[in-house]
C-alpha cells in the first residue's frame, strides 16, 4: 500500500498517512479490452457490464454461481485501494443471512467469494436463534411451536458452530447470525480491513452456548470472552473475520441501535459512528470517532455539546436512523441523506446543519445507493425506482441535480436490491443488481 506505488491518475486521490492511494497493481489482472471500454464511457452515461465471471468457491446457495445474493438493508460495497476491488457482505431482513464475503474487480468484471458461508443461509433459523437466547437467559418456557423453532436452530448450530478460545462462531470463525449493514459498512485502508459496525447478533450467554452445544455451563462461563461486541472486521488478504473486542471500561460508542452509520473519515484517521435510533429500548443517540488502528474512541459531541437527540428531534439539523453517509475530503464534510432531506457535518466546526430538502429524493439505507465521487467532488444517489437517472448533490451549490442517464438504464425493479460503490481508479459509480446479478456503471464527468 505504499504511496510511492500509486498510479498516475487525474485527480480523485489525496494520498496521506490515513488515506493511502491505490497500489500500482491490484490483486487480479485487468482485462485490457474491458478497461478500454470503461475509459470510453462519456460523461453522464451508463453501461451495463457484460456477464460477470464468478468464482464462488463451490457455494451454489441462492444462485451464488451468478454472484453474491443481494440482501435488503445492505446496499453498500466498500472500496479497497490496495486491492483495486470492492468488498460486499450483509444480512437480509428475513430471507438471506450468511457470513459470506465477496470481492468485485471492475477491471476484469469478476466476482470472487473470499469467505465461504459454513452452514449456508441461517435466515430460516432466525426465530429459533433469538428464542433460545431468551429462554436460556431466564425467559419463559417456550411453547411447542417455539420449541420446534429452537430445535431447528440448535440442529443447525450443532453441525456448523463451535465454542473456541472464548468465542462462539461458525467453524471457520465467522459471525453466526449476520445483521443488516444498514449504513454501517466501511473500509479502513491503513489496516486493509472492512469494518462492519453491527456485524452480527453477539449476545450469546454461557447458558445459551452450553445448551446449544451440550457443554458444561460452568466451563463455558469461565472461558467466555465477554469483551465481544456486535462489530466485526474482515481482512481480505487473509480472508478472515475478526470479532471486535473491547475492555468494557474505556468509554466508546454503544454500537447499539438499528439504522446506524459508520463512515471512514481519513482526515480523522478514524471511523465515525453515528446513531439516532429510536427503534430500540432505550433509544440510542450518539456520535463517536474510532481509530481502529489504535482502538481510541472519541465522543465528538457536535454543535457545542448538544445531544444527538436534540439535533435530530428538536432542531432538525441532523439525520434520524436509516440515513446514508459519505465524506468529502475536499470540503472536509460528512454528508447524510435520508428521504427528502440532506444534512452536512462540518469536520472543522464539529457542527451539523440541515443542507437541503428535495421532494425528488427518497434516500434510505434499504432502497438507495449513496456514494462520494472523489474525482468530481460530488455525491451520487442511485434509486432503482428511477432506473433512467442518477441524482448528484454538490456542496458548492447545496442542491440536487437530476441527471437523465444516457446509454443503458439500470435494470428496473422489483426486487433489485441494488448495492454499489464509487470506483476512483476508473471514475465510475458501480451498482450491482441482485435480481439478475448484473452490474451497471455510470460516469458523472
Amino acid at each position: 500500500m505504499a504511496d510511492a506505488e500509486a498510479p498516475a491518475v487525474d485527480g480523485g486521490f489525496e494520498p496521506g498517512p490515513c488515506a493511502p492511494a491505490p497500489a500500482a497493481e491490484g490483486v487480479y489482472p485487468d482485462d485490457p479490452e474491458l478497461v478500454a471500454r470503461l475509459a470510453a464511457i462519456p460523461a453522464r452515461t451508463a453501461m451495463r457490464m457484460p456477464e460477470t465471471t464468478v468464482n464462488n468457491m463451490g457455494f451454489t446457495g441462492y444462485d451464488s454461481q451468478k454472484g453474491p445474493p443481494g440482501r435488503d438493508y445492505s446496499n453498500a460495497m466498500v472500496f479497497a485501494p490496495e486491492r483495486h476491488t470492492a468488498l460486499y457482505a450483509g444480512g437480509s431482513h428475513g430471507t438471506y443471512r450468511a457470513n459470506d464475503v465477496w470481492e468485485y474487480h471492475l477491471a476484469s468484471n469478476t466476482w470472487q467469494m473470499l469467505f465461504y458461508p459454513v452452514g449456508g443461509n441461517v435466515g430460516p433459523y432466525k426465530a429459533g436463534h433469538f428464542a433460545v437466547r431468551r429462554w436460556r437467559d431466564g425467559g419463559d418456557t417456550p411453547d411447542a411451536e417455539t420449541m420446534e423453532r429452537i430445535d431447528a436452530f440448535v440442529g443447525w448450530a450443532r453441525e456448523h458452530t463451535e465454542f473456541r478460545d472464548g468465542q462462539y462462531t461458525t467453524h471457520m470463525g465467522g459471525p453466526i447470525m449476520p445483521s443488516h449493514q444498514w449504513d454501517g459498512l466501511t473500509y479502513e485502508p491503513r489496516l486493509g480491513r472492512m469494518v462492519w459496525r453491527s456485524g452480527a447478533h453477539s449476545a450469546f450467554s454461557a447458558a445459551a452456548i452450553a445448551y446449544i452445544l451440550e457443554l458444561d455451563e460452568v466451563e463455558v462461563q469461565a472461558a467466555l470472552d465477554t469483551r465481544t461486541t456486535p462489530m466485526w472486521t474482515f481482512d481480505p488478504a487473509t480472508a478472515r473475520w475478526e470479532w471486535y473486542r473491547h475492555d468494557g471500561e474505556t468509554p466508546r460508542a454503544s454500537l447499539r441501535g438499528m439504522g446506524a452509520s459508520a463512515t471512514y473519515v481519513p482526515d480523522l484517521c478514524a471511523v465515525v459512528h453515528y446513531a439516532a435510533a429510536q427503534n430500540v429500548t432505550p433509544p440510542v443517540f450518539e456520535m463517536w470517532s474510532h481509530d481502529v488502528a489504535t482502538d481510541v474512541w472519541t465522543d465528538l459531541r457536535p454543535n457545542d455539546g448538544a445531544s444527538i437527540r436534540q439535533l435530530v428531534v428538536e432542531h432538525g439539523v441532523a439525520p434520524s436512523s436509516e440515513a446514508q453517509m459519505a465524506y468529502s475530503p475536499v470540503s472536509r464534510t460528512l454528508v447524510a441523506v435520508l428521504e427528502t432531506e440532506a444534512y452536512a457535518y462540518d469536520l472543522d466546526a464539529n457542527e451539523w446543519t440541515h443542507l437541503t430538502s428535495d421532494e425528488r429524493i427518497d434516500a434510505h439505507d434499504a432502497r438507495t445507493v449513496f456514494v462520494y465521487d472523489s474525482r468530481n467532488d460530488v455525491f451520487l444517489l442511485h434509486d432503482e425506482r428511477a432506473p433512467d437517472r442518477v441524482h448528484a448533490l454538490s456542496l458548492e451549490t447545496g442542491e440536487w441535480e437530476a441527471i437523465v442517464v444516457e446509454g443503458d438504464a439500470f435494470p428496473p425493479p422489483p426486487y433489485g436490491n441494488p448495492f454499489g460503490y464509487y470506483d476512483p481508479i476508473h471514475n465510475l459509480f458501480v451498482v450491482a443488481n441482485a435480481r439478475n446479478r448484473g452490474v451497471w456503471v455510470f460516469r458523472y464527468a
